[in-house]
This record gives C-alpha cells, sequence and structure tokens, in this order.
C-alpha cells in the first residue's frame, strides 16, 4: 500500500481558508490519493464534532481538505522520511499535526 503526504499548498492569508482549521501535515496509508484524501477528511469531520462551542457559535462542518488549491498530495518517500511510516497495513490516517 502507499503513503500519502497531504499538506497546505495555499498561502496563509489565503482567503480560501475561511474557518477551516490548518493541518500542517497528515499522513496516511491507502491505495490511491483518492482514498487517502477521503480518509483525511472523515479525521478531520470526527476533530471538527469532537470541539466544544462557546455561545451560539457554529462550525462549518465542512473540510478545507477537499479543496486541491488549499492543500494538496504527494508520495511519502519512506526512505528519506526516516519516521518509519510502514506502508504495509490497513488504509488508516498515520499521523496528524494541526498548526
Amino acid at each position: 500500500m502507499s503513503l500519502w503526504k497531504i499538506e497546505p499548498v495555499a498561502a496563509p492569508d489565503d482567503p480560501r481558508w475561511l474557518d477551516h482549521r490548518v493541518w500542517r501535515e497528515i499522513v496516511v496509508r491507502a491505495d490511491t490519493v483518492g482514498e487517502a484524501l477521503r480518509l483525511a477528511v472523515a479525521m478531520d469531520k470526527r476533530q471538527m464534532r469532537d470541539v466544544d462551542t462557546v455561545g451560539n457559535e457554529s462550525q462549518a462542518l465542512t473540510s478545507g481538505l477537499s479543496d486541491e488549491k488549499l492543500y494538496g498530495v504527494t508520495p511519502l518517500n519512506t526512505e528519506t522520511d526516516g519516521r518509519g511510516f510502514n506502508p504495509d497495513g490497513p488504509s488508516d490516517v498515520l499521523a496528524a499535526e494541526r498548526d
């Protein structure tokens, strides 16, 4: 199975960010880019549901991860990465780091 790295490609002041949470990096084990993005978006939505709001705030329950102008997906090279991610195993989000 392949390892994928999802990272922001838009500038921090890009208006497309709106109120989306910004992930510095997400590492996903999946067969395809599409599956990697689907898993990352599902993880992001689970995280959004776990956030407490104050007063009458509401959350925008859409993930910025599905916007290719905000995030890019590249294959993760395990030989040069050095963090020990294993391509063997089920499809899953292996690491997610927020700004």
